[in-house]
């Protein structure tokens, strides 16, 4: 009863790091779109081109880790 009680409390834990992962990793790619597509969605940032740039992709890669992350689910 007890082992099956602390399975069930970490299969829950596991699948809401899952879905914090996912949620985070969606944020963060929807950030990294925003900051390439910046000038044709009309937005005007205060921010030099290679900044902007340079930004993205670093939204990008940790985007992608946080995704594949939560893909792979090896906690």
């Amino acid at each position: 009863m007890q082992n099956e009680l602390r399975e069930r409390h970490r299969r829950t834990a596991d699948r809401l790091r899952k879905m914090k992962d996912l949620t985070i990793a969606i944020l963060i790619l929807g950030m990294a779109i925003v900051l390439f597509f910046a000038p044709q969605m009309g937005l005007n940032l205060e921010l030099e081109p290679v900044f902007r740039i340079a930004l993205g992709c670093l939204f990008v890669l940790y985007g992608g880790f946080r995704l594949y992350r939560g893909l792979k689910s090896d906690y």
